[in-house]
């Protein structure tokens, strides 16, 4: 660091810290603040890329209804770049975006598939359920990985109702579980069908076969779809 100020001024040093704070009180950190410019690079919340995009379809002398803004942000996240190239194909459509544009024109994640097979499976519902599979199936998801995140969405219905029972507002809710707020929305309105003991009983059931496959006992494929048909 003794080398920071007779830097050629050609020369760019880019140090980058992932730490919350600098130790201020070290030698180095000191010639930093004096040698250095600093850059505070946050990451990109919901709101500010509910923002951004909304803005995007703007220049593009369009208009997006709210909750069509919602399902495309939850299914394609914070993804500025993946945003950009939606609202770019969105525009070209329609000049006015509504929700069933979005629906038809971007595509579903992984994790939105698992919650709809996760609400089939605690809703009985055989014949949804085994249609989602072999969705699935046809484009080759591990079934090691689909009981993995049926899991976690089980365990995301379950900590979302807990919460809740507790009074803790969606805005609280969705910063404490990390969640999208529309994804919140409509997992607390798909759990509100489903009971606790109802979600523990599964999730066990998902644990135990999850052991079977790994100690040999059962097929991971033949064992996930007997969970499904005997569920």
């Amino acid at each position: 660091m003794q080398c920071l100020p007779y830097l050629d001024k050609t020369v760019h040093l880019v140090i980058f810290n992932d730490e919350k704070n600098f130790d201020e009180r070290k030698k180095v950190v000191k010639m930093l603040r004096k040698e250095a410019q600093f850059y505070e690079i946050n990451p990109l919340n919901y709101y500010k890329v509910s923002d951004t995009a909304r803005q995007a379809v703007k220049k593009r002398n369009c208009t997006i209804d709210d909750d069509a803004l919602e399902l495309l942000l939850s299914r394609k996240g914070t993804n500025l770049m993946d945003i950009a190239s939606e609202v770019e194909k969105l525009c070209l459509y329609t000049q006015h975006i509504d929700i069933h544009c979005v629906e038809e024109l971007v595509s579903r994640p992984l994790d939105e598939n698992v919650f709809d097979l996760t609400t089939a499976i605690l809703s009985k519902d055989k014949q949804k359920m085994m249609s989602i599979y072999k969705d699935l199936m046809t484009i080759n998801e591990e079934p090691v990985k689909l009981i993995v995140l049926v899991a976690n969405s089980m365990r995301l219905i379950y900590q979302v109702k807990l919460l809740d029972r507790k009074g803790y507002t969606d805005q609280e809710i969705a910063k404490m579980l990390a969640v999208n707020p529309f994804r919140l929305k409509y997992v607390r309105k798909e759990g509100q069908f489903f009971q606790i003991d109802e979600l523990l009983r599964c999730l066990n059931e998902l644990s135990l076969l999850d052991v079977k496959i790994k100690t040999g006992q059962i097929d991971k494929k033949l064992g996930l779809e007997l969970f499904m048909l005997r569920i």
